[in-house]
């Protein structure tokens, strides 16, 4: 089926949630579409228009939309096409009341994965939420005979109701993820503009039905402000002066730390997931629909997760490697493992960023402890005598 997304098209969508600059109105907004933006993403990326509610210009975004639809990176891993047959399979699947069941299952995979931070792979043979050979992550299961029309057709519905369940569960990951490193936006990710949703269509009177809910046919997306740029793994073939490369590889990876810095760790963080801003050079980390989060597992565990998937050498070693096989070797990318431990909450919870003591992070381990904790000390102190 051709997207609902083409260029000129104009969307109207319910804003849920406004950014701090207040560009976005109130209850609703108007966008047009200029492109999609091709990126393996859970999502559907558009660049869009609109018109700021401030200055009454028109402003570039970039529109995340959580279509299970039209996303690229779902229809591949589930179910490569998508026609009206899928949609009605998923609307029957929903008013026979089999969607609570399945989506109750995948609630509590997530919630297992969010707290112990690994992909369970579940066993097709007994999972009611999976089918016969496909486990909800693409995972070939145990192979069945043919079934009857009736169960291929459910099962054609149940397989659209998981690829709604990830792109609702992607939707959440990313609207968190923002929230969480709102002290970081503008700055190494770029600022929410707002939280907004778009409603499926559905047939008259299924919305009256015992199993329907609003989730099942909901659209969420972000609006974000868009960074004029390029992709860090295009570094190598842009015209930035060689001598400017280390500066910006180097900014990447301690944004990748500042992030980890705040309780979340992106399982996609890679340098496709960074766009440089061409006029300041600046790296801005993109797509957290894939993230884990202190919050939901502790700092201790956080802390062990954050080291294995070492969301900073994703960047820094990997490009190293990209530019060294192109010919051009960079001087050493510096990495720093802070283990903030109970001082991690603390300071999430205060939104304080990483940076203003980024400069002893190089230097000898016990230093940096005793100046963190002195320095948190100083701040809590004064902040209580402020109070007094």
């Amino acid at each position: 089926m051709e997207s609902a997304y083409s260029n000129g098209s104009q969307l109207t969508l319910a804003v849920r949630e406004r950014g701090r600059d207040g560009a976005v109105p109130p209850q609703q907004i108007t966008v047009q579409v200029l492109e999609p933006m091709s990126l393996p993403t859970m999502s559907v990326v558009l660049k869009v228009n609109f018109r700021d509610a401030h200055s009454g210009c028109e402003r570039m975004a970039v529109l995340k939309l959580f279509d299970r639809r039209f996303s690229p990176e779902l229809r591949r891993r589930h179910n490569p096409s998508y026609d009206h047959d899928d949609e009605a399979a998923w609307q029957e699947y929903v008013q026979t009341d089999k969607a609570g069941a399945l989506f109750a299952f995948m609630d509590e995979k997530g919630r297992l994965e969010d707290e112990e931070g690994e992909i369970l792979v579940t066993d097709s043979e007994t999972d009611p939420s999976s089918s016969d050979d496909d486990d909800g992550d693409g995972h070939a299961g145990k192979k069945k005979k043919v079934g009857t029309p009736a169960e291929t057709w459910e099962k054609k519905g149940k397989r659209e109701g998981i690829s709604q369940w990830k792109a609702r569960h992607s939707f959440t990951s990313e609207t968190h993820a923002y929230a969480t490193l709102s002290h970081l936006q503008g700055r190494y990710i770029p600022k929410l503009l707002a939280e907004v949703h778009l409603k499926l269509p559905t047939p008259p009177g299924l919305q009256n039905t015992a199993g329907y809910r609003h989730e099942y046919f909901d659209v969420g997306g972000i609006l974000l402000d868009h960074v004029d740029g390029f992709n860090l793994t295009d570094l190598g073939t842009t015209d930035i002066p060689e001598q400017e490369w280390h500066g910006i590889v180097q900014r990447a990876v301690d944004a990748a730390r500042y992030i980890n810095d705040a309780g979340v760790i992106n399982l996609d963080c890679q340098p496709r997931n960074v766009i440089v801003q061409r006029k300041t050079l600046k790296p801005f980390h993109i797509d957290f629909g894939r993230c884990l989060f202190a919050e939901n597992m502790g700092w201790k565990k956080f802390g062990e997760l954050k080291s294995w998937t070492d969301n900073q050498g994703e960047i820094g070693s990997i490009m190293s490697n990209k530019l060294r096989r192109a010919g051009v070797g960079l001087p050493e990318i510096l990495y720093v493992d802070r283990d903030w431990g109970l001082f991690g909450s603390i300071l999430t919870r205060l939104h304080m960023e990483a940076a203003p003591w980024a400069g002893i992070g190089y230097g000898v381990g016990a230093g940096i402890g005793v100046g963190v904790f002195a320095w948190v000390v100083a701040r809590c102190a004064s902040a209580f005598r402020s109070r007094r």
